[in-house]
């Protein structure tokens, strides 16, 4: 049975495959300590698992197998646009379909396959996955937070399948931290937002602002933000472990037109039909909107180019109230 899921879950994409028994996080008390420190910004949905985390037969009470799974979502380096001031960037994870959909229909049919039946996360629920990832030896927690394969870099979605069954589990095989002294993710993030190694304050992360913040952009952080509109891979571009990787074998991860560094000058004329049909289905509608055009108008005062002037005076003269704040800003700094 356990060879014949790692069998159809790479055939599915899947590249790390590894099944562990339930046991408490080594990590529970880091987390509580993390939200206590208020780093999770408005993310509430994780102070609302923490009780979950630290009393875990809640999520595991009767089940005796955790699969870890991870699959690649790495297609090209988008280093070459992430200096030019005329495109918004959008992270890696958000150019293809959303993650969550792909990768939990895939699992749901190899558990059809199967006949089995167990609770599937991605990337949700009370579940600390780079920890379980961690301890299946998929990789380390580099510096930067993110799991580390020697292999495939740290651009991997994570996802778990929990089952009742007992099934035969893979030893556990913890990882040696191979960042050694590198600091290049930490020098790298314009924001600071990696406080200390491991340790990621979410109110100054770009991909915590441009995703799932709703609010006005501090005066001080829109700068450092750059030309990303969602997400932010610059800590992860700069990781040696992510230079000479291999594509995702997944087609539904590898971009969709208009998804990659699309041109700052176009989306500052985006409607919001328009919007919804050229990111439908991607993870970019998480942001909505609204949250999507405040942070293309960020985008546009860092490019230095005064020619988006009456475009944001355009935008400006719809009277949003979280958008204006951001436009004034803009058109001041490209005067």
């Amino acid at each position: 049975m356990e060879e014949k899921f790692k069998e159809l879950a790479r055939k599915e994409g899947f590249d790390l495959i590894s099944f562990l028994r339930p046991r408490d996080y080594m990590t529970a008390e880091f987390f509580k300590k993390w939200l206590e420190s208020n780093f999770h910004g408005e993310m509430e949905y994780m102070a609302r698992h923490l009780d979950a985390i630290q009393n875990i037969e809640k999520i595991f009470d009767g089940h005796g197998t955790i699969i870890v799974l991870a699959a690649s979502y790495f297609t090209f380096s988008l280093k070459k646009f992430m200096n030019n001031p005329e495109r918004a960037l959008i992270s890696k994870y958000a150019w293809g379909r959303d993650y969550h959909k792909v990768l939990k229909k895939k699992l749901k049919r190899v558990l059809r396959e199967l006949d089995l039946h167990g609770k599937i996360y991605v990337d949700t629920g009370p579940i600390l996955e780079r920890e379980l990832a961690y301890r299946a030896g998929f990789g380390w927690i580099g510096k930067n937070a993110m799991l580390i394969n020697k292999n495939f870099g740290s651009y991997l979605f994570l996802s778990e399948v929990i089952l009742k069954e007992k099934l035969e589990t893979d030893e556990e095989q913890i990882q040696p931290d191979l960042c050694y002294n590198c600091t290049r993710c930490i020098d790298a993030c314009p924001t600071g937002a990696i406080v200390e190694p491991r340790l990621i304050n979410a109110n100054l992360c770009i991909g915590y602002l441009t995703v799932e913040y709703k609010g006005v952009i501090p005066e001080e952080l829109r700068e450092k933000m750059g030309n990303w509109v969602f997400g932010c891979d610059i800590c992860q571009e700069v990781c040696p472990y992510n230079q000479k990787i291999p594509a995702t074998r997944i087609e539904d991860f590898k971009p969709r037109e208009g998804t990659f560094a699309p041109l700052i000058g176009e989306l500052l004329s985006l409607s919001e039909e328009e919007f919804e049909e050229r990111f439908q289905g991607t993870p970019v509608r998480r942001s909505k909107y609204e949250g999507f055009m405040r942070n293309v108008i960020i985008a546009a005062g860092n490019s230095g180019n005064p020619e988006y002037i009456e475009k944001l005076k355009k935008l400006w003269e719809k009277g949003n109230d979280l958008w204006s704040p951001h436009i004034e800003w803009a058109i001041e700094k490209l005067k």
